[in-house]
């Protein structure tokens, strides 16, 4: 559920177990039967030390993702989320796209609209603008599965910025 590339502390934290047993069950997928690839070693923020993985080919993701059933991959997603948005602690905006992916599948649209928002702005920051303009409307049609609140209204607000700003950007004032 994390996506075609994927953590072994993630995914260890995920299914509850220890993450040398998951890296064990990486490395035998990756050399018996070439489902997936070791990445490199990486580092989230928190200091946790991970592997990283990618799927040999999307398909294989995509076919494993969608043989899950649909309140298998709600649960999932919401424990994949809240992994690593412990393992980025504060610098949740590097991973904020991936976030919304994941809440968006676990269904809680608000935290996916708030990913969506920081993702669109990150894109505006590094002048990325139609990569905020798709992630601003992306963000958009999670709010509009939201109840009528405050908080929704000022989450629209701020998304509808983001996106008319950048806007401006890739087709100008008019």
């Amino acid at each position: 559920v994390q996506g075609y590339q994927f953590d072994s502390s993630v995914v260890a934290e995920v299914l509850g177990q220890d993450q040398s047993a998951v890296e064990e069950r990486l490395d035998a997928l990756d050399s018996t039967f070439g489902l997936v690839r070791f990445a490199g070693e990486l580092e989230h923020p928190n200091g946790t030390l991970s592997l990283g993985y990618r799927f040999v080919h999307i398909l294989y993701q995509e076919a494993l993702y969608s043989s899950l059933k649909p309140t298998r991959r709600v649960a999932l997603s919401k424990a994949a989320a809240t992994a690593l948005m412990r393992a980025h602690g504060e610098q949740i905006d590097r991973v904020a796209v991936q976030l919304a992916a994941l809440h968006e599948a676990a269904r809680d649209y608000a935290a996916a609209a708030e990913c969506h928002l920081r993702a669109a702005r990150n894109a505006t920051r590094v002048f990325a603008s139609h990569e905020s303009v798709a992630l601003a409307r992306s963000g958009l049609r999670m709010t509009a599965l939201l109840p009528p609140s405050p908080t929704r209204d000022v989450l629209e607000r701020d998304l509808s910025l983001t996106l008319g700003w950048s806007l401006i950007n890739v087709r100008g004032y008019a």
